[in-house]
C-alpha cells in the first residue's frame, strides 16, 4: 500500500441516509489521536471511476451495495503531510448486510475500522465527525431540502 502522505489523494466518501439517520464508520485515521466516525470511503485507486470506487468501500467497510444517485460535496483537506481532494455522493442500499467490515490492506491485528453503524441526523453534533463540515452542513441541507445541488465546501487546512 502507498502512503497517503507527501500526495495528492483522489477520496470518495458515500453519504447514506435513511429513516433520518446517516451511515458512519468508527474508524482510526493518521490525522486524529482518537477514533472519528466518518462516511464509508477512501481513496479512489488508479484507473478506478470514483463510483466503482464508492461502491468497493462500502463493500469493504460495511458489507452493503450501494448506487451512487449524486455528488453533493466536494472538499480540499490539507494538513501536512496529508493532502486529499474529496468527492461525497449521496447513495442508495441496493443490497448486503450492515456489518462492521475490513481494510483488506490490512492485516486482522492492525484494522483501523472499529464499527459501522446508522446514527441519527439530530445527534450528529454529540459524535466526533470527520470531515467537521458535515456535522452541520449536512443536517441544514438535509433540512432544507437543498440535497439536489452540488457545493464546494472550501478547503480546510491545519
Amino acid at each position: 500500500m502507498e502512503s497517503a502522505a507527501n500526495r495528492v489523494r483522489p477520496r470518495v466518501g458515500g453519504l447514506l441516509i435513511q429513516q433520518k439517520t446517516i451511515l458512519l464508520v468508527h474508524i482510526e485515521i493518521p490525522t486524529r489521536p482518537e477514533p472519528v466516525w466518518m462516511p464509508p470511503g477512501g481513496e479512489v485507486e488508479f484507473t478506478e471511476s470514483v463510483t466503482t470506487a464508492l461502491q468497493r468501500e462500502f463493500r469493504e467497510e460495511t458489507g452493503l451495495e450501494i448506487r451512487t444517485t449524486r455528488l453533493l460535496y466536494v472538499h480540499e483537506f490539507i494538513q501536512e503531510p496529508y493532502h486529499a481532494i474529496e468527492h461525497y455522493f449521496l447513495c442508495s442500499k441496493v443490497g448486503g448486510s450492515l456489518k462492521t467490515g475490513k481494510d483488506p490492506e490490512l492485516k486482522d491485528d492492525a484494522q483501523i475500522i472499529r464499527k459501522a453503524r446508522f446514527i441519527p441526523l439530530a445527534d450528529l453534533k454529540k459524535y466526533n465527525i470527520e470531515p467537521a463540515f458535515l456535522k452541520e452542513r449536512l443536517v441544514a441541507d438535509w433540512q432544507q431540502q437543498a440535497l439536489g445541488q452540488t457545493y464546494w465546501i472550501g478547503t480546510t487546512r491545519e
